[in-house]
């Protein structure tokens, strides 16, 4: 009867140890559920720049290689573009920004896997208006027309006679006198003209040639050669030049040109001998098609109206904005970029709206089978069943 009892002893001991160790590691699993794996910075890095991250107020490091986080760190991070880049947006994990010069995010605890866009800046346009008797020099030589340079480059610009022509030339920038071969910084877009240049008495006489016509772009060659960013040109009685005129961006449709009120054909010479007026007609903006599809509990709201589904034709360059009346949890796309209701944005091309629901399962909240925790207990718990029949079945046992 001794022996028994220290055999179910033994195996009550062994039992209550195992029983410990069990929900040892069932406490442990369930702190891992809670606290999940650590989570991690990932980032998508366009052309044009690079971004810095701090975390919990480190020094700025140059964002290489996916970097493990520590749940409730603090982090910075900054977009450092290139030179003739800007930033343009971040999205990814919830995050859909443009603007500013990074983002903060305190305590986190989630991953953060985000895409990042540089874009280049747009460049800037410096003209030099067409001047009887005027050759126009910059830094690179002789210049006419339009050229583009980025936002803070800094010009040098100079007016010299052509020959035949007398007189002392003033130099305007913007409307403003400018002081021939001095520094100018472009931070917007400029026009350098000039004024002075006179023709001596007995040389030919001088005429206006004028451009007109909705949606046009024109240009000429000849006397010289430039796009036409005003509407008129003064040219010597004489000048042979050819005429040409394109659908501006957004437009479209085939130009048909008039010179004064007679048919013109584009790129054919023409002598100017009086004041001219060229005309054009047959341009159009261009219009696209907006589509709402049909989608169980989504209603679209445009323009005052609800619709379940519908389509909508819209001009270039057109405003627009669009509520979208929904339960539950969607991300909301025009084309292929996130929209967010209610924002207006302007239409350039066909837009295919669409509402995409975000699955419960998405965020790893599936807690179907009960979890580790009540795996690890059952185990403990057959453990000590076991355990105490066998101590039962020991101590009650007939010598």
């Amino acid at each position: 009867m001794v022996k028994n009892r220290k055999i179910a002893f033994v195996f009550a001991a062994v039992c209550a140890f195992a029983f410990i160790a069990a929900m040892e590691i069932a406490f442990q699993s369930e702190d891992s559920v809670a606290g999940g794996d650590a989570p991690v910075l990932s980032l998508t890095v366009t052309p044009g720049g690079h971004v810095e991250y701090s975390i919990n107020g480190s020094a700025p490091a140059k964002y290489t290689s996916k970097v493990t986080l520590q749940r409730g760190d603090d982090v910075v991070l900054t977009w450092k573009p290139d030179d003739g880049y800007e930033f343009d947006k971040c999205v990814g994990g919830g995050v859909n920004m443009s603007g500013g010069t990074g983002m903060t995010l305190i305590n986190n605890n989630s991953d953060l896997i985000l895409t990042v866009y540089f874009k280049p800046v747009d460049p800037l346009s410096v003209r030099f208006d067409y001047v009887p008797g005027v050759i126009w020099m910059w830094d690179h030589g002789e210049v006419e027309g339009i050229i583009w340079v980025a936002s803070g480059e800094t010009i040098k610009v100079n007016a010299v006679l052509q020959p035949g022509y007398a007189g002392t030339i003033v130099i305007l920038v913007n409307g403003a006198s400018y002081t021939a071969n001095s520094a100018f910084t472009v931070s917007s877009s400029a026009v350098f003209t000039a004024r002075g240049a006179a023709l001596p008495p007995g040389v030919p006489d001088e005429y206006i040639v004028t451009f007109t016509g909705i949606g046009a772009v024109w240009s000429i060659s000849g006397g010289h050669n430039e796009k036409i960013t005003g509407n008129t040109v003064t040219l010597v009685s004489g000048t042979k030049i050819k005429v040409n005129a394109e659908p501006k961006e957004g437009y479209e449709g085939m130009p048909l040109i008039k010179a004064g009120t007679a048919a013109y054909k584009a790129g054919t010479e023409y002598e100017v001998n009086s004041n001219i007026t060229f005309s054009v007609t047959g341009l159009q903006l261009k219009t696209y098609t907006l589509t709402f599809p049909k989608i169980d509990g989504v209603t679209w709201k445009y323009k005052g109206t609800t619709y379940d589904e519908f389509t909508a034709t819209v001009s270039h360059g057109e405003r627009i904005s669009v509520e979208v009346i929904f339960e539950g949890d969607l991300t909301v796309m025009a084309g292929n970029e996130p929209y967010e209701p209610g924002t207006e944005i302007g239409v350039a091309s066909n837009i295919v709206f669409a509402a995409v629901r975000q699955s419960d399962t998405a965020n790893g909240d599936d807690t179907g089978g009960g979890g580790p925790i009540v795996m690890y207990a059952a185990v403990a718990a057959v453990i000590a069943i076991a355990g105490a029949a066998a101590a039962w079945f020991f101590l009650n046992r007939k010598p």
